[in-house]
């Protein structure tokens, strides 16, 4: 692989990370309205009279709508600050020079936002599962672990390790003659 595909490949996942975290953010931010909206309309007694949100949140109860609530809470900054340390990866990547010291800790970063993530979403579901639902009885808190997430943050952190060891294989090398 060439130089300039090397380039122009990074700058085209970079392009991706962007646009994927303002995707993010709109998508996130108006179902953060819908639920919300929904959640208050809820709480209120009151019917929804607006068709968009009415359709978005009709068949859930107030749990429910607090549980999607805390968790775009949850995903979306950590989606978007994931986002932002890939670029920061990917423009090192497009400069020729990835195995920097600054990417192993980004990559630590991420992973770590990973394992943050999946475990707020499990203080996340107990809260919501014991409040009280309109009837006055409560839902079993069901919190699964999520074994896929796990993996994820220990390749992360593997990876880490990867990158920090070849900046530091790099940088012995420049300094041999």
């Amino acid at each position: 692989m060439t130089e300039t595909s090397r380039s122009s490949m990074a700058a085209v996942l970079s392009v991706f990370m962007t646009v994927l975290m303002w995707l993010v953010i709109v998508v996130g931010g108006v179902f953060f309205l819908l639920f919300g909206v929904g959640y208050l309309t809820s709480l209120s007694g009151g019917d929804l009279s607006t068709p968009v949100v009415s359709a978005a949140v009709d068949d859930l109860s107030a749990n429910k709508l607090l549980t999607l609530l805390m968790s775009l809470l949850i995903f979306v900054p950590a989606t978007v600050f994931i986002c932002f340390q890939l670029r920061k990866i990917l423009e090192t990547l497009a400069m020729g020079d990835p195995f920097v010291p600054e990417n192993a800790s980004r990559l630590k970063r991420i992973a770590f936002t990973v394992a943050i993530m999946e475990f707020l979403r499990y203080v996340a579901i107990s809260i919501v599962y014991l409040l009280p639902r309109s009837d006055d009885t409560f839902e079993g808190a069901s919190v699964v672990p999520n074994f896929a997430t796990w993996v994820a943050f220990v390749a992360l952190f593997v990876l880490a390790q990867v990158f920090q060891e070849g900046a530091r294989l790099r940088a012995e090398e420049k300094m041999t003659i």
